[in-house]
């Protein structure tokens, strides 16, 4: 609906959590038009609850690095970015409803649009902060996060794969199994580590997800 009522020549998309910097717009219209882009994803940065351990906070584990402007994106969100009204007022619903309940709408709706021949880069100076408090940086939610992902990109694949649905979700399902055991392998490998041995739990999380998706269990984050 949003789409639908906006009435400029861009959209602009933001988190309810999240604030912007004072240059941001600016920021991703500059970079939107200095390389011909249809879409610009900028910078997410957490700012963490005093509680929140030094070796989490180090840790990239929220939100991806954005490379250096103008790059080409590749992983997309709805978090902080601008798109061309004309690429999504095309489409009679941008954002598809089978994802409503369990997220990753946007990623389905930007790959999409990327097969369409969108061209997406990323602007390194168009920030917004997102504050984290406690509940969102524990071992919990950063485990439940990484299965949503997982989930949500197997669901994209298995819609996006016609005829071949079946076998798709047979060989998602030996690749889960396989990378989730490899997983906790490297967990117990690299236990003494906080930072690895989070960074291995959200990969075994991620193969949980992909598993979920393939037998067919219905994993909704937002319900």
């Amino acid at each position: 609906m949003g789409v639908e009522k906006a009435s400029g020549e861009y959209i602009l998309f933001i988190d309810d959590d999240e604030v912007a910097s004072p240059q941001w717009i600016s920021h991703l219209l500059d970079t939107l038009n200095s390389y011909d882009a249809d879409g610009v994803f900028g910078q997410v940065v957490p700012e963490f609850n005093p509680q929140t351990p030094r070796w989490m906070q180090n840790g990239d584990f929220f939100f991806i690095r954005v490379p250096a402007t103008g790059s080409i994106a590749t992983y997309k969100y709805t978090g902080n970015c601008i798109i061309k009204a004309s690429i999504l007022k095309c489409k009679k619903e941008p954002f598809d409803s089978k994802y409503g309940l369990t997220g990753g709408e946007d990623i389905d709706l930007f790959h999409r649009l990327e097969s369409d021949g969108a061209h997406f880069v990323y602007c390194q100076e168009a920030v917004t902060m997102e504050y984290l408090p406690p509940s969102k940086t524990r071992l919990s939610y950063l485990f439940l996060r990484s299965l949503s992902m997982g989930y949500g990109h197997t669901l994209r694949m298995i819609i996006d794969a016609g005829g071949k649905k079946i076998y798709l979700r047979i060989f998602m399902i030996i690749k889960a199994l396989c990378f989730g055991s490899a997983s906790v392998i490297m967990m117990i490998i690299f236990f003494p580590s906080k930072f690895h041995r989070t960074k291995w739990l959200m990969k075994l999380a991620s193969n949980v997800g992909r598993f979920l998706n393939a037998i067919g269990w219905n994993y909704l984050q937002y319900r």
